[in-house]
């Protein structure tokens, strides 16, 4: 039985903590707010409950091989160095893994020192559709070409009152959740034309538009206006079909030569017990660490995400 340190109370924490109870884990859960953990605390469930902070809990050499950072992006470089430090090998950061651009390459530099493995949990590439779609395609003779849009509701996002620096850099902190999983698919941009426009002073830039050609020899285009209409949405055209993804848990198909867009039904085993994608991420956090974005990879692709977005992180 692997033994699994949750450091975090928050929203996502609890999903984590609802899977590995859910699947009899032991793990042992540091939190700050009494109130968001303490209900898990029953004699059925093997869970051990840390109040006050990580600072408080004095971690055993070798007692853990895993932990799952989920806390505020604020703490997340505090926290990872001191899991780090105590030589845990196998890290899981709730994205976007970090405050900024500079606090992740800290944890990347501190992390290879002590050959540390550190992961980045983008859990929709994990969502039970993707390996659906994934078989579709590649019976269709593979993906041709894809285009996308990440547009932001940001009119109902001013009204949740976010901090300045999250929505200044809202597309780190959000849209790169769309672009991780359509370059997971697709491949990394090999040939990338990008143009951003539209200042917004709560959001930085607003219009974005580009295309190009990914290292799979996939062409793709995109383009999101969060001063207008629309959603996130990706389309992958193969020689049979349009494949629609929006919303991206779903399946939606286009056959050739007709109108008709129909969902496809399939069989959810996880995705309707767990927040979807969860389940698939932490299996592959536990076993290999299979199709999860790692730090070292995930840092280099920023030259990618800052030429789409328009400004540095």
């Amino acid at each position: 039985m692997k033994s699994v340190l949750i450091i975090g109370a928050g929203y996502m924490a609890q999903n984590y903590i609802n899977y590995f109870i859910k699947k009899k884990f032991s793990i042992t859960v540091v939190g700050n707010k009494k109130n968001n953990i303490d209900f898990y605390k029953t004699k059925k469930n093997k869970i051990k409950i840390i109040y006050g902070g990580l600072e408080n809990f004095k971690i055993k050499k070798k007692s853990f091989r895993y932990a799952i950072v989920a806390v505020n992006e604020k703490n997340i470089l505090k926290v990872t160095k001191i899991l780090i430090k105590k030589n845990i090998k196998n890290i899981l950061l709730e994205k976007p893994g970090a405050k900024n651009l500079r606090e992740l390459n800290q944890i990347n530099k501190l992390s290879m020192s002590k050959k540390c493995k550190v992961y980045i949990a983008y859990n929709r590439r994990f969502y039970e559709n993707i390996k659906i779609i994934k078989k579709i395609a590649l019976s269709d003779g593979g993906i041709l070409s894809a285009n996308f849009s990440f547009t932001e509701w940001i009119d109902k996002i001013k009204k949740l009152n976010f901090e300045k620096y999250l929505t200044q850099k809202w597309f780190f902190y959000n849209s790169l959740h769309l672009i991780d999983l359509v370059f997971f698919l697709i491949g990394n941009p090999k040939k990338l034309f990008t143009h951003s426009s539209h200042v917004d002073k709560h959001f930085n830039k607003t219009s974005f538009v580009g295309s190009g050609i990914t290292i799979k020899k996939i062409l793709f285009s995109y383009h999101s206006n969060w001063s207008s209409a629309g959603r996130w949405e990706i389309n992958l055209y193969t020689k049979k079909r349009r494949i629609i993804l929006s919303p991206l848990e779903e399946i939606k198909i286009q056959n050739k030569n007709t109108i008709n867009v129909n969902n496809i039904q399939f069989k959810k085993k996880f995705d309707n017990v767990f927040k979807p994608g969860i389940s698939l991420m932490i299996n592959s956090f536990l076993k290999d660490g299979k199709d999860l974005p790692i730090l070292k990879t995930y840092i280099k692709n920023f030259r990618l995400y800052k030429k789409i977005a328009g400004y540095n992180f």
